[in-house]
């Protein structure tokens, strides 16, 4: 049983559950930490901060995972200040993208059972982007929360956080829902389970080393689930063969891809993963647009049974099912989302009627409007405000 905890910083996660990682080792438990911002843009003070850190997790028996992103001083030029990284230090879209994306690999290699991210109390920016990042797999039931330090001693903080917690009323980042989708974390898939378990039924039925589902776009592949494939997570369109699969309707079958003129000086077929036989049954959606392929790998020449391509036929619409439901779960997440922010009691200005929205700043209700629910206005008078308006205007 794994316990894989996410923490911005090493001690922020140490001093804040250190009671809770001794417990577990001790109980013959495999413990990960995994921390996110471990470079400080100096080689030295890295070099001997990590070795120190190395030895004390080795000694609580530990392991350790650094994603090696810079820290917030050396990543937004700031200095190191209070007003400097909590007032004044914004969260970047594009950290939080990649973090997320860094993290979702990290879930899928270390499977755990547990899966422990901080709460996100406080300001600093580099927790808060953790805690954005971190929100593609809010709901699922392996995620808990730990109060990151020294935040967890600012009870109206902590107070807070709990209640959206337990309300359901935390606002996801812009962007954070669709790249929950995409990389397959989250309530969206509960950690890809149930995308392995077709890649994994696949390989078994047609008896092969390899099977994946791929998503193709205009420059690249990568894989939403693979089995027996370590490297790489994606590849180039140029070399995929999932791009040819997704041109046509019926399944692409190549018996021996040494001897097909397509595929024969392939990186994928002269190097790993060594690709002789390939069939590819691709995702279409709704609309008719071919978004990917559920698709088995051999790497010596074969064919499979009707018995198989049938079966294979039928994980594939499985596939197709479990990408669109997750699509039209995300787009109901959000319309509820928006849903629960007007249905709460609106800080309104008795005098000018605008709105006051979580950040503090006062807008038109227009604007406020549009902003959560994407809405667009024209204006009007209705007859009544009309008809006062008519009394106010002197007769010629």
């Amino acid at each position: 049983m794994t316990a894989l905890y996410i923490s911005p910083h090493l001690d922020d996660v140490v001093l804040a559950c250190a009671g809770g990682l001794l417990a577990r080792t001790r109980a013959g438990r495999r413990v990960v930490l995994a921390t996110v911002f471990t470079r400080s843009g100096d080689a030295v003070v890295d070099r001997h901060r990590g070795a120190e850190d190395t030895r004390a997790l080795r000694l609580a028996g530990a392991e350790r995972v650094e994603l090696g992103f810079l820290d917030a001083p050396a990543r937004e030029h700031l200095p190191e200040t209070f007003r400097a990284l909590v007032v004044d230090a914004r969260v970047r879209p594009a950290t939080v993208r990649a973090v997320a994306r860094a993290l979702a690999q990290l879930v899928r290699a270390v499977q755990p059972r547990e899966l422990w991210l901080p709460l996100g109390v406080g300001g600093h920016v580099d927790h808060l982007t953790v805690f954005a990042a971190a929100l593609a797999f809010a709901g699922t039931p392996r995620v808990r929360y730990y109060l990151e330090r020294p935040y967890a001693f600012v009870p109206a903080l902590v107070a807070l956080r709990r209640l959206q917690l337990a309300g359901g009323h935390l606002r996801i980042p812009p962007g954070a829902a669709a790249i929950a989708c995409q990389l397959g974390t989250g309530a969206c898939s509960a950690f890809t389970v149930a995308d392995d378990d077709l890649t994994t039924l696949a390989a078994h039925i047609c008896r092969v080393p390899i099977a994946l589902i791929s998503l193709v776009d205009e420059s690249r592949q990568w894989f939403k689930s693979k089995t027996g494939l370590q490297q790489p997570q994606e590849t180039s369109r140029e070399v995929a063969f999932c791009a040819h699969a997704i041109l046509q309707q019926e399944p692409l079958i190549v018996r021996d891809a040494t001897k097909d003129k397509r595929f024969a000086d392939s990186a994928l077929v002269t190097g790993e993963p060594y690709i002789r036989f390939y069939t590819g049954f691709p995702l279409t959606n709704t609309e008719g647009l071919a978004l990917g392929t559920l698709c088995v790998i051999d790497h010596r020449p074969r064919k499979l049974t009707a018995a198989q391509q049938k079966a294979l036929q039928a994980l594939s619409r499985q596939a197709m099912a479990l990408l669109e439901l997750r699509r039209v779960s995300a787009r109901l997440a959000e319309a509820l989302e928006h849903v629960k922010t007007l249905q709460g009691l609106l800080p309104i200005c008795a005098w000018c009627k605008r709105i006051r929205d979580d950040r503090g700043y006062w807008s038109q209700v227009e604007a406020y409007l549009h902003d959560n629910t994407g809405a667009d206005f024209t204006h009007g008078i209705c007859p009544e405000c009309l008809e006062k308006t008519l009394q106010k205007i002197p007769p010629k």
